[in-house]
């Protein structure tokens, strides 16, 4: 598995800089344009950081990599766009409301004048909380294995129970949110209004405490909503129409949910299941992708790929 793993790095790397695969991708989206939302959370400098996130470098080369093909639109332009376009378009995506979207990520954004869409998690802008699955990552554990275990268990339980283990593990020693460094913490509204004076620049909600809205019952889900979205437009005075659904998995919404998001004024959602964006796609069950820290030449493995699926 080893050998045929290097043996797929070192094809794809030929191809890549003799221009094989570029081209190739170029003629695809030419012939039959192909849309993408693309996922992106934690943005790191490489300095020693308590969480892991892509690093900061790595973002570049991917979206330098993906200007070659694709234009740039915010979430909100893209569902406008998408039935009607013969280009073939792509969002950039942050979520959660991480400090380095703004210290790390803003910046390559600006220097390459890219729209892109922040998703906030509005209970943790602007104090020293922290999302629940950044407190499980904080726990001492040597067993990588067990803590992804432990994530995917608390996922599937009630908000209630959850939020007693969490209570739990802040008691346990070295436990300290404080001590987070800075540019690891969450984004201030100070830092999310420079953000909005760019054009460029979309906003989305993504609840107040990243309730799995199935998780909750229906009063919770439309608090959990309705309160991110209107916390975002008290702040930045504009209309807030793009959502985003913690965990984002096929079981993570449902009807009910895409309902709450209608009935208040919401255009489209995203979520996590990955997959390239057809005309006529439920606006609220936009698929993503990941490109994790692959560097171009496998960028364009993967676009290439998701292309072929299902022509």
């Amino acid at each position: 598995m080893y050998i045929l793993h290097l043996l797929k790095l070192f094809l794809s790397t030929i191809l890549y800089y003799s221009g094989a695969s570029r081209a190739a991708l170029k003629i695809m989206l030419k012939i039959k344009p192909a849309h993408f939302i693309f996922m992106y959370h934690r943005v790191n400098d490489g300095n020693h950081n308590i969480f892991s996130g892509l690093d900061i470098g790595i973002l570049e080369k991917q979206i330098k990599a993906l200007k070659r093909y694709f234009k740039f639109v915010t979430l909100s332009e893209f569902v406008g766009l998408i039935n009607n376009s013969d280009k073939p378009l792509t969002v950039i995506t942050f979520d959660d409301g991480y400090k380095n979207t703004f210290t790390n990520a803003f910046p390559i954004l600006k220097k390459n004048n890219l729209p892109a869409t922040v998703f906030l998690t509005t209970g943790v802008i602007d104090n020293d909380d922290i999302i629940w699955t950044d407190k499980l990552s904080m726990l001492k554990r040597t067993d990588a294995a067990s803590l992804e275990k432990l994530k995917t268990e608390l996922k599937n339980v009630p908000n209630s129970d959850k939020e007693n283990r969490i209570k739990q593990w802040e008691s346990c020693p070295g436990i300290d949110y404080k001590s987070i460094p800075e540019a690891e913490k969450m984004l201030s509204w100070d830092e999310v209004k420079i953000m909005a004076k760019e054009p460029n620049i979309e906003f989305g909600a993504h609840t107040v405490n990243h309730l799995i809205l199935t998780k909750v019952n229906k009063e919770e889900a439309e608090k959990e909503i309705i309160d991110s979205k209107q916390k975002i437009e008290t702040e930045l005075s504009r209309k807030i129409t793009a959502f985003c659904y913690p965990n984002g998995q096929a079981g993570d919404f449902n009807e009910a949910v895409i309902e709450i998001l209608r009935e208040n004024g919401f255009t489209c959602a995203v979520t996590t299941i990955e997959g390239k964006i057809k005309k006529d796609d439920n606006n609220f069950a936009l698929k993503r992708i990941s490109l994790g820290e692959r560097p171009p030449h496998l960028v364009v493995l993967k676009i290439i790929k998701e292309v072929l699926k299902n022509v």
